[in-house]
């Protein structure tokens, strides 16, 4: 009677811990099935976008990783961000994101994580605090923290993934140089707002080159331009106002394709002038910019999106519990300063595809994800960055 008790009581512990591992391996799965959401990502109609490339190289990056990559127009109200007909929208990827306003909406709206471009570095303190407390994941793309106090605040936090960003000073002093190389004497910059960090940055480092030449003067400066009608409007009026005029330094605009529309007005206004453009970023139509003969110089990033896009792979290992480092770093990237109608022909295929996979789909899942990479840390991220400085692994992934 004794060993038949001991075997049910036996039987029934046995079952007892089969119940217990299969409860535990069921929570398991459900946590591994978690659907994870990044905000910040604004997907505007893909028809002739800049970036139209970072929603194509996104999907493929959600597909791969699970990670969903939310639109925020409905978040914002933007009703009819996907309405293509609308010639005076800009189309950024998220510079509403720049505000603590909006990163309390990305948090109240059940975010894992969200990517900001801000215009100011003065809002990053309560962004930082707010996502402390409510354990969100939280990053910075196409911009740098100079201030030494609240850099070092963000990158204490657990939840700051870090920033992308480009060498705007050095970028804007090599593009200016290129400028001067014309002999151009009298000249006019577009820019944003003083207090944009980017273009201040960009502005010092034109400066630094004027005060080296010498004989340099800037006539004129046009500022916050919202639509493309704003831009056909204030370049009419500029040079009307400055015939002396010789060549405009575009700073930096949030208004898209701008350079062509510059590039337009001049030979509309002026014929076959040697008033010359020079230019931040690279518009959609690049060789036709060139063949104007009014763009002298470009430069940026062969896709505008890349930084964007490789800030979302941090943030992707990030919020799936993978971080690439134990304290978040910034990550640069390298621009190309393109001079020539050649050279412009030359990176078409970069440039202006807009079907462009940035890294084979092979290569992500193998290389950019740490759960299959463990080796992927801030430095060999900054490798795989510069070693991809003109997309070449994407010509390679084709062959």
């Amino acid at each position: 009677m004794r060993s038949l008790f001991n075997s049910k009581r036996i039987r029934f512990l046995i079952g007892l811990i089969l119940t217990c591992l299969i409860v535990s391996a069921a929570g398991t799965v459900k946590a591994a099935e978690k659907e994870y959401h990044i905000k910040g990502m604004k997907y505007y109609s893909q028809e002739n976008n800049t970036f139209a490339a970072l929603c194509h190289n996104l999907d493929v990056l959600s597909e791969l990783s699970g990670v969903v990559f939310d639109d925020d127009s409905e978040l914002f109200g933007n009703d009819d961000a996907n309405d293509s007909s609308n010639d005076t929208k800009q189309y950024v990827v998220s510079d509403l994101g720049s505000s603590v306003y909006d990163a309390e909406l990305y948090i109240n709206s059940g975010a894992d994580g969200f990517m900001i471009c801000p215009s100011s570095e003065q809002v990053l303190p309560e962004i930082c605090r707010m996502c402390e407390e409510a354990k969100v994941y939280w990053g910075i793309y196409y911009r740098s923290i100079k201030d030494e106090e609240i850099r070092k605040l963000c990158e204490d936090s657990p939840y700051y993934v870090g920033n992308t960003y480009e060498k705007e000073e050095d970028s804007a002093y090599k593009l200016a140089k290129a400028m001067l190389d014309y002999d151009y004497h009298k000249i006019a910059i577009i820019s944003e707002q003083p207090w944009d960090t980017t273009c201040e940055q960009r502005e010092r480092g034109l400066q630094r080159a004027i005060e080296e030449a010498g004989d340099v003067e800037i006539v004129a400066e046009i500022r916050n331009m919202q639509s493309i009608v704003n831009v056909r409007e204030s370049i009419k009026s500029l040079l009307t106002a400055y015939p002396e005029l010789e060549c405009i330094y575009l700073v930096g605009s949030k208004v898209i394709n701008a350079q062509t529309e510059i590039c337009q007005i001049i030979k509309e206004e002026c014929g076959d002038s040697d008033l010359g453009l020079v230019t931040f970023d690279f518009s959609n139509r690049l060789i036709a910019d060139f063949e104007s003969g009014v763009l002298k110089a470009a430069y940026g990033l062969p896709q505008m999106s890349l930084d964007p896009y490789y800030l979302a792979i941090k943030m992707v290992n990030a919020v799936k519990g993978f971080p690439l480092e134990k304290r978040s770093t910034s990550h640069c990237l390298s621009g190309i300063l393109i001079e020539s109608l050649e050279q412009a022909v030359e990176m078409a295929d970069v440039i202006e595809n807009w079907d462009l996979l940035f890294f084979s789909e092979e290569y992500i899942e193998h290389n950019l994800f740490k759960w299959n990479n463990p080796s992927l840390d801030e430095e060999s991220f900054q490798r795989i960055i510069d070693n991809n400085i003109y997309l070449e692994n994407r010509v390679l992934s084709e062959k």
